[in-house]
């Protein structure tokens, strides 16, 4: 934002009265008034006063003695302070929002070129220079908007979308400087080399130096297989131990001298530990291969990606009746997470009791032939604005079981599954909220479909021929779980 304009302020009030009187007065009554021997008007005539004590008589002179000084009147402080000028039109708040907004996007433009080097600053820098573009375009169409002299009333929606521009921005530029902060601490990485090379002890062990750099480009399909690292993702997939938990008992094996490759490799998730925040984002990237084939699928939804205009964008989603094939292959997980360990007569006569309700009486899944109560998993569509990285709202659509709450797994990070995850900013109009919420249902609805038939689709839900996974998936078997 340009430096506040300053306006120096002096007020000066001034007073000014002229009184003057004449008349006619006998010269001989005047001298006799102001005689100098016998006029009571002479001058410093006092008038006569008495005491009647001595008490009166010393306080008298004492008052007598002393000077009458007139008290003074402080002047008010004159304000001399520079006083900022607020802007006042939203003509004026555009232009100083929008100049202040452009700065902070070349800003970010720089960032993300600084960002492209370092490693895992991908994210960082690909956000930065998305919301940099994003921000010019909102600054080319206040300046068009200006230009064509708008209504307030067509002006006034730039103002939010500035100021929350402006917002994102501050916030991602010292998210920037934080982590370019942090990198600097590689020369003490180096005075660590010095010291090993000097022959000192370090505190790592030594073979996390040791081809460090290409370890981090493998997966962990790559190593030989290891029962304690297959062990290791099986509890973590089931619930049963975090992944910060695993990773230090995988630091413990190898301190007491465990040689496995793919042993090592998995103490290093999160930098052997030290950064925990980091071990879960670590374990993703090492893990794929490894036979999670759940894959994102592409819908198109109308959003405001860039400006205020309303495009066809596609969104990765995941597709419910996957989500219940994939989670169903672990039993331990599924009978807590879906069933909420119910027994199958308790499943059974909720069902029953279902049935006698007429929203669900003609449900497509009692309608089945030979349908097993027991197979059936009653599912909420949940929809909700959260929080992400600090500075931008998404709107999450998840699933999750209404058996789950009874389960042994009571985190709701592992009891309600995101389908769709859409940035508010993207969806700020009625039109795009309604694309939005209309495609969402379109999905679930049609995945669901495919969940009751038993099988996998033979094409997609815009009748597009399947590839990959599920492809192979055409026809094949989801399971007993509808």
């Amino acid at each position: 934002m340009p430096a506040a304009k300053t306006i120096t302020q002096k007020d000066i009030t001034s007073e000014s009265t002229q009184l003057s009187a004449s008349t006619a007065v006998d010269s001989g009554l005047l001298e006799a008034i102001t005689d100098s021997d016998n006029g009571f008007m002479r001058g410093g005539a006092m008038p006569a006063v008495e005491t009647i004590s001595a008490a009166g008589s010393k306080a008298l002179l004492d008052a007598m003695g002393k000077a009458v000084v007139k008290k003074k009147v402080p002047k008010p402080e004159e304000d001399e302070k520079s006083k900022k000028v607020e802007p006042q039109t939203i003509q004026e708040k555009l232009q100083e929002g929008s100049t202040e907004a452009l700065k902070l996007a070349g800003q970010a433009r720089t960032d993300s070129i600084t960002l492209a080097g370092p490693d895992y600053a991908d994210d960082l820098s690909g956000a930065l220079l998305k919301h940099a573009n994003a921000t010019e375009e909102v600054y080319k169409n206040v300046q068009l908007a200006l230009k064509k002299k708008s209504s307030d009333k067509d002006l006034k929606p730039f103002v939010a979308e500035l100021e929350s521009k402006v917002q994102v921005l501050k916030k991602m530029k010292a998210a920037a400087a934080a982590f370019l902060a942090s990198k600097r601490g590689t020369k003490k990485a180096k005075s660590k080399k010095a010291a090993k090379d000097s022959g000192l002890q370090s505190s790592r062990p030594a073979w996390v130096a040791q081809k460090s750099n290409r370890r981090k480009r493998q997966r962990l399909e790559t190593y030989n297989e290891s029962q304690t690292v297959t062990k290791l993702v099986e509890l973590i997939g089931t619930g049963k131990l975090s992944v910060i938990g695993a990773v230090d008992l995988a630091n413990c094996m190898v301190t007491d001298g465990t040689d496995h490759e793919a042993v090592r490799a998995f103490s290093s998730l999160g930098t052997n530990g030290a950064n925990p925040q980091n071990c879960e984002r670590d374990l993703h990237r090492w893990l794929e291969g490894l036979g999670i084939r759940l894959q994102p699928y592409t819908v198109t939804m109308n959003l405001q990606v860039e400006g205020h205009e309303v495009k066809p964008h596609t969104v990765s989603v995941l597709l419910p009746h996957e989500l219940i094939h994939c989670l169903s292959q672990d039993a331990f997980a599924f009978n807590s997470i879906f069933l909420g360990n119910i027994s199958e007569s308790g499943r059974v006569g909720f069902w029953r009791h279902a049935q006698n309700l007429a929203p669900r009486r003609n449900h497509p899944c009692f309608e089945q032939e030979n349908v097993s109560l027991a197979s059936l998993v009653p599912l909420t569509v949940h929809g909700d604005g959260a929080q992400f990285f600090r500075d931008d709202e998404h709107y999450v659509y998840s699933i999750s079981s209404l058996f789950g709450c009874n389960g042994c797994i009571q985190t709701t990070l592992l009891s309600k599954f995101p389908i769709a995850i859409i940035p508010e900013r993207w969806m700020r109009s009625s039109q795009a909220q309604k694309s939005v919420n209309q495609t969402v249902a379109q999905l679930v609805a049609w995945s669901l479909k495919c969940s009751i038939s038993g099988v996998g689709p033979d094409v997609g839900m815009y009748g597009e021929t399947l590839t990959g996974y599920r492809a192979e998936m055409r026809g094949v078997s989801l399971g007993p779980w509808k």
